[in-house]
């Protein structure tokens, strides 16, 4: 086992541990940020933590402010939930700290559904959503800092009041880099715009089909939309659809290897605190490990995420089959609406080749 994926083992393992001594609402959400924040470096993983718990506060506190505009008026919620995934999608695209933009539009549309379906009030489930990135964040830090030599030789130097051995420790440390804004092109923005598009309506399809068909499935398909769409815009527009395709395929792989083996583990560990936390590290061992090689990257992301999403559940240690089918379901069903979103572009082509 490397370092690497020792530091996500217990990043996501101690993160879900102290996710249920908290009782915090969503316990995959914390896992999945315990998992997403982890990098090489300390100062990397501040750096991204940062991005994420800043994201998931804007966008928290804009969903509550405008979900109860559109309570009961259908139209204004499927009109403010395309126009902000597409905007939220751009500015992920085109600006500069992409992933403080990809997670205010995630937690943003997630209280924004919430709000429009719920009669409940919202206060708790934007506050929620903020607790759960947070304790997820600050587990993954605190584990990036145990095993980063810098902060450990300052912690060894300030223990032992060495106050100017400790200035220059902490000068060396690499900084938290900020991100430039790049001078695109225009066919750069368009394909920007192209992308949040297809987010936007893909988003919008699977709120209606959640809401009417009373299902639970929509935070983990909405994730997937928008996870395979992050992708690099300085190629030609051939290449960034067929790197979203590929991003499509992988996660759809990953997901459904994952899915198979968090329901034969769900499957063994039954409500016991101690196997479900083994079994936890092992399929996020298992996912770091094809994480690893140089084909199989994303793949080996996309099979983490998904395994944290069916295995990690939300009652005290559950192992409900049930709910993992649905959040697995979730995940394909993402990928499904987006897949045929894409291909809406191409069917009047394919139906006059074939006359």
């Amino acid at each position: 086992m490397t370092l690497e994926s020792i530091k996500r083992v217990l990043s996501v393992t101690l993160s879900v541990a102290v996710a249920h001594l908290l009782d915090c609402d969503d316990k995959w959400w914390v896992a999945i940020s315990a998992f997403m924040v982890m990098r090489s470096g300390w100062s990397d993983s501040v750096q991204r933590g940062v991005h994420r718990v800043v994201g998931t506060v804007c966008g928290a506190l804009l969903g509550y402010w405008i979900a109860p505009w559109s309570a009961g008026h259908p139209l204004g919620f499927v009109v403010v939930l395309c126009v902000a995934t597409w905007a939220g999608m751009f500015a992920s695209l085109i600006f500069s700290y992409g992933y403080a933009w990809t997670l205010m539009t995630v937690t943003f549309v997630m209280i924004f559904f919430e709000g429009f379906r719920s009669t409940t009030p919202l206060s708790h489930f934007a506050i929620s959503r903020v607790v759960d990135v947070a304790v997820g964040t600050l587990t993954c830090v605190a584990v990036a800092a145990v095993f980063d030599p810098v902060v450990r030789g300052s912690v060894r130097r300030a223990l032992g009041r060495s106050t100017a051995s400790a200035a220059a420790g902490l000068a060396a440390a690499p900084s938290i880099a900020q991100n430039a804004d790049p001078r695109l092109v225009s066919p750069q923005y368009a394909a920007g715009a192209l992308l949040a598009s297809q987010a936007a309506i893909a988003v919008v399809m699977l709120s209606l089909l959640a809401i009417y068909l009373r299902l639970s499935i929509f935070p983990q398909a909405m994730v997937s939309v928008i996870a395979v769409l992050i992708v690099p815009l300085q190629a030609a527009p051939d290449a960034i659809t067929s790197a979203v395709t590929t991003r499509m395929m992988h996660r759809f792989l990953g997901c459904l290897l994952a899915g198979l083996l968090a329901f034969a583990l769900l499957h063994i560990a039954g409500p016991y605190p101690g196997w479900s936390l083994v079994m936890l590290a092992g399929g996020v061992w298992l996912g770091s490990y094809i994480q690893a090689g140089p084909q199989t990257s994303y793949i080996g992301t996309q099979f983490t995420v998904a395994f944290i999403m069916v295995f990690v559940q939300d009652h005290p240690w559950a192992s409900d089959l049930g709910l993992a089918f649905e959040r697995l379901m979730g995940i394909i069903a993402g990928i499904a609406v987006l897949a045929l979103v894409m291909s809406i572009p191409r069917l009047p082509a394919r139906f006059l080749r074939r006359r």
